[in-house]
This record gives structure tokens, sequence and C-alpha cells, in this order.
């Protein structure tokens, strides 16, 4: 449904933690959602929409798909690449709120890497006059493709969101649900048990700790 005149929208670009992977389907569980409800439900700022662009398995420096022919690739082309049509042609956007990058590493990509790609979306969104907020990379360790070499890259990733000032806000999504006695990991509360996704109180500890003023 493609509604106008409202406040305004708010577009989640991200995988399949985005997505909602590992939450319960068609609940309204996933972060977004609850993100959605929270702005439904208040007055302290706008009731902006809030638009899933979430992709399973997507990245921000490498297609998935090549984008045209049949393929049984679900990831999709790269964040990069997809930002005209999933956030930009999005009717009312004025933020985007960028929780990609994870599987980038877990394909060996370099943080100075996806720090560039990073730094890229958020210029050419701004570019085109809108808010940009960026959210810290969530702990993975446990998960097969996560050893200890990964989770530095993720470190540094982080540090540079939380530093560089590149960002309209940050959403630091790595503190909201880490074990603090192991902060490689995610809190078992919080896992949903393949050690990369939340479940449904994961899910709502990212949407609830959203500061709706940095939409």
């Amino acid at each position: 449904m493609d509604v106008g005149g409202g406040p305004g929208s708010v577009v989640a670009l991200g995988d399949s933690i985005t997505d909602g992977e590992r939450s319960t389907p068609d609940a309204g569980r996933r972060w977004p959602d609850v993100l959605a409800g929270r702005l439904r439900g208040q007055r302290v700022v706008p009731r902006y929409g809030v638009l899933n662009g979430g992709v399973s398995a997507n990245r921000v420096l490498a297609d998935g798909y090549p984008g045209d022919g049949v393929t049984t690739v679900q990831s999709g082309v790269s964040a990069l690449h997809r930002l005209e049509r999933d956030v930009f042609a999005q009717t009312g956007v004025r933020t985007v709120v960028i929780l990609e990058g994870v599987n980038d590493l877990l394909a060996g990509a370099p943080a100075g890497a996806l720090i560039d790609g990073l730094r890229t979306i958020a210029d050419r969104a701004r570019e085109r006059g809108l808010r940009v907020l960026a959210a810290t990379i969530l702990p993975c360790a446990g998960h097969a493709r996560c050893p200890a070499a990964v989770d530095t890259e993720r470190r540094a990733v982080n540090a540079w969101i939380r530093a560089t000032g590149g960002f309209d806000g940050v959403l630091d999504f790595d503190a909201v649900v880490r074990d603090p006695a192991r902060p490689e990991r995610m809190l078992p509360a919080y896992d949903s048990g393949d050690h990369l996704h939340p479940e449904d109180a994961g899910m709502a500890a990212l949407g609830n700790s959203v500061d709706l003023r940095l939409l």
C-alpha cells in the first residue's frame, strides 16, 4: 500500500535481521514493526510510516543477483545498487536507517571496504536531502562463519560508526543486544539460537531502543 500526504516515511535498509529472520513469522515482531508501533502510539514526533527494506543475506558491497534473468539466489543486488529502488523511489521518504554489513564481514570483506560502502550510502542519501542513521553491527560469535577475526573487523566498523560523525545519528544496536560478559556474543535471552539473528525479544529490544527524535 502506497500512502501519500502524511508526515513522511522511514526506510529500514538491511539484511535478514531487518527482514525478520528467526522472529515469529507473520506476527509483526520484526524490529521495524516494533518501531512502527511505537510511532503510532506517541505524539512526541510525527507518526512516520516505516518501510521494511530488509533482504535476507543482502550485502552492502556484493551483488547476489546480477539483476537480469532467473536465479535462485535470494540475497538480491547490493545495498549500494538498490538504493534508488528501495529508498529514494519510496513515497515520502525522509530518513534511512542502515543496518547492514554482517554478511559482507562473514564473506571475508575487510572493515575498510565496508566502511567505504557505508560512507557512500550516507553520501548518496544526503545528496537526496535524506537523514541518515547508522546502526552498529550485531555480535555474531558462536555462528559457524563468525570467528574471532570477523569479530575484530566488526568492532572496527562499529567504532567508525560511533566516532565518525558521518551520520545524522547512530543507533547502537550492538550495545543493546550484546552480552556484557562476552561482548562478542549476543545475550542468550535475545539469541534465536543461531548466534546471528535475534528472536522476538531481541527484535523488541532493538525496536524499543530507537530514539524517535532522531528520525
